[in-house]
């Protein structure tokens, strides 16, 4: 993992606190040995060299906040402690969100046996584009266009509902996909809603809905 650092040449001083900004190789020792994010933001957030692990939200916040209440004179508060115990509540909120609205498995159906034909083709979404549904010898794959992260097999849940776990599974954006049949009993188009609300809100699944294009008119 790779770090930024902040180096300035002379120390700066609040109040009658002196905050040091220089980073030296003996400072920054105690950084390149530490094993996880804890003892980095600690020791970043001691305000000594100003050190952030590349991609760590918790130790940036933590940062800010330590500079924050050096500037401003509040209490000395453990922020890697407390927003840590905020992110650990948000999780379980998300984890019990997540199990209310679980869907219920097929009972009575071999998945194993379901007619995967009726669910290829190509879909469009007016907003979004089109998205493909291939089926191989390990079953169904959906790709959505003008990206190469949102492409990963379909996981049957029961008839008509699948899951869709995307190959880049450091996106954390798996999704629901529910198909829905017209009048005569064929598949028509599908929506789709995160699996977690952990999920970035930009991925807005939700908001789409595909409609099958027609054989004669799919590229």
């Amino acid at each position: 993992m790779s770090n930024t650092a902040v180096q300035r040449d002379e120390p700066g001083t609040v109040g009658k606190r002196q905050i040091s900004t220089r980073c030296s190789p003996t400072r920054m020792a105690p950084l390149g040995k530490a094993k996880n994010c804890n003892s980095r933001c600690h020791f970043a957030a001691t305000l000594n060299p100003v050190l952030i692990p590349e991609g760590s939200k918790v130790c940036s916040k933590t940062i800010g906040l330590a500079i924050t209440d050096a500037y401003t004179g509040g209490p000395k508060r453990d922020w890697v402690k407390l927003v840590q115990s905020l992110k650990a509540d948000k999780a379980r909120e998300h984890a019990e969100s997540d199990a209310k609205r679980k869907p219920a498995p097929a009972r009575g159906v071999d998945l194993a046996k379901l007619d995967l034909a009726p669910y290829v083709g190509t879909f469009k979404d007016p907003w979004r584009g089109e998205a493909t549904i291939t089926r191989g010898g390990d079953g169904l794959t959906l790709t959505f266009s003008h990206t190469k992260e949102l492409t990963g097999p379909l996981i049957p849940i029961r008839p008509g509902l699948f899951v869709v776990r995307w190959k880049n599974r450091a996106i954390n954006a798996d999704a629901y996909v529910r198909f829905r049949e017209d009048f005569a009993g064929a598949i028509e188009g599908f929506t789709m809603e995160v699996v977690t609300a952990d999920t970035d809100f930009s991925f807005d699944f939700q908001d789409l809905d595909f409609q099958r294009v027609p054989a004669a008119s799919a590229k």
